[in-house]
């Protein structure tokens, strides 16, 4: 495990959206780092939420607000996603996979491909995406001076010609 995988933080709040076709719960943690991150955030109807605020309660051994927790990512970068919560005063571990997996034929849950098959995934669409962006940079780099217009310029040179109009009206043509 590395810094970041497993950092310290208080469970400082539960939002649930209720809206129709927003139905979501959120877990915000307060991180040692002083940050807020959310962990959540996904589809749940009202049974589905009840249960899952219900199996993360059990975790915790009771109430989650104000409570110290590890929060769990798998890669431990900067602001990755939040997969699981652990307690520091239970030791139990709560992971949205789990618990998918535990309610999954009472949800007709389907979880497809593994969490590090998905990450590969992203990963390798991420440096496809970086390639194409790279190519539109370098397009656009070489045909800069044809597609460029500077307004600045543009507006800095028109003032400067009407100046100069307004001179050689004053002052007649000095040649």
């Amino acid at each position: 495990m590395k810094d970041g995988q497993r950092e310290r933080g208080t469970i400082a709040s539960i939002q649930e959206d209720t809206e129709p076709g927003r139905e979501t719960l959120w877990v915000q943690i307060k991180l040692g780092s002083g940050f807020f991150q959310g962990f959540g955030g996904y589809y749940l109807d009202a049974d589905m939420r009840k249960q899952f605020l219900l199996d993360l309660s059990a975790t915790f051994g009771g109430e989650l607000i104000n409570e110290e927790c590890y929060a769990l990512r798998y890669e431990g970068f900067f602001n990755d996603s939040i997969i699981g919560l652990e307690s520091v005063r239970t030791g139990r571990i709560f992971t949205v996979r789990n618990w998918l997996l535990a309610n999954a034929e009472r949800w007709n849950f389907k979880l497809g491909v593994s969490p590090k098959q998905r990450r590969a995934r992203s990963l390798r669409w991420k440096i496809e995406q970086a390639k194409r962006h790279i190519q539109e940079a370098e397009k656009r780099l070489a045909r800069l001076d044809e597609t460029f217009y500077d307004w600045d310029m543009s507006a800095a040179h028109r003032k400067n010609q009407t100046d100069l109009q307004k001179a050689l009206d004053l002052f007649g043509d000095t040649d």
